[in-house]
């Protein structure tokens, strides 16, 4: 399927096939038995699923920028400055400490772990004394290597008002660079990461697909429904639900695959 390729596991004794969505830096725009292509260097998928080279983007850490011959191109940041959005214009200097929860986009959290010691924090290691001191905190106790006097977080993140700390946007949302907090996305759909700055991050949740009319490869304008009777799609994407259930050989799924719920198999009807 668009989107996915197939993997063959096998269940209970027997061998099924089963469409896995694309992995992060690779894409599929038709139904064929083919894998995923990749992206190029520095470049990476916004999530999983994607059907279209034009959802390949810089990664965090670069710019993007277009050769004389129309093609993408993505340049590494200056020392000292930094870009912690995916397809970004420009980089820039930020005075914050950034936290990291277990949702982030792996290429992002690596990227963060090239900071200087004191630049990020775990949510998970927060307790009582480490919350005051980061509430004591103030610009000047920051790195000297950024220049920037104010304090600003980048798109996807958002400030903590009590002290110079950075908060990813949660899953289903996102803050791009000319918002005030992080908005939601559209009914049925949810983002793949934490640290969403566009709307285009927004996917079809698990148990949703775009409808036949709607554009995958541009997820502003998509509309998710729920998956068919016989159907499901166990992973966040804007790619089709399965008709290959994990049942056993002569079985299949009974109605519509509710997420959070395991597969319901029956027998296969006669002929």
């Amino acid at each position: 399927g668009r989107g996915a390729q197939w993997t063959s596991l096998n269940i209970n004794n027997s061998m099924v096939m089963r469409l896995e969505p694309c992995p992060l830096g690779t894409w599929k725009a038709d139904a064929s038995i083919a894998p995923c292509t990749s992206c190029g260097p520095n470049m990476t998928t916004l999530g999983h699923g994607s059907t279209n080279a034009s959802q390949c983007v810089c990664t965090v850490g670069t710019v993007t920028a277009s050769l004389p011959n129309g093609t993408l191109a993505c340049s590494t940041c200056a020392p000292g400055t930094m870009a912690l959005s995916f397809a970004a214009s420009t980089c820039a200097t930020y005075h914050a400490i950034f936290v990291l929860v277990p949702q982030l986009h792996p290429a992002l959290v690596a990227y963060l772990g090239t900071l200087s010691p004191g630049r990020t924090l775990n949510s998970t290691t927060f307790n009582s004394s480490t919350i005051q001191f980061i509430n004591n905190l103030t610009t000047s106790d920051l790195s000297s290597s950024f220049s920037n006097s104010s304090f600003t977080c980048p798109p996807g993140w958002v400030p903590d008002v009590n002290s110079t700390l950075c908060w990813p946007c949660a899953l289903g949302t996102y803050r791009p660079y000319n918002a005030s907090r992080c908005l939601p996305c559209a009914p049925n759909m949810t983002t793949q990461y934490a640290a969403s700055s566009s709307a285009s991050e927004c996917v079809c949740d698990v148990g949703f697909t775009p409808t036949s009319d709607s554009q995958s490869n541009s997820s502003t304008s998509t509309t998710c429904v729920a998956c068919e009777r016989g159907t499901f799609k166990t992973t966040v994407g804007n790619y089709a639900c399965s008709a290959t259930s994990l049942c056993p050989v002569g079985q299949t799924a009974i109605g519509a695959w509710v997420p959070g719920s395991d597969v319901v198999c029956g027998p296969c009807a006669e002929g």
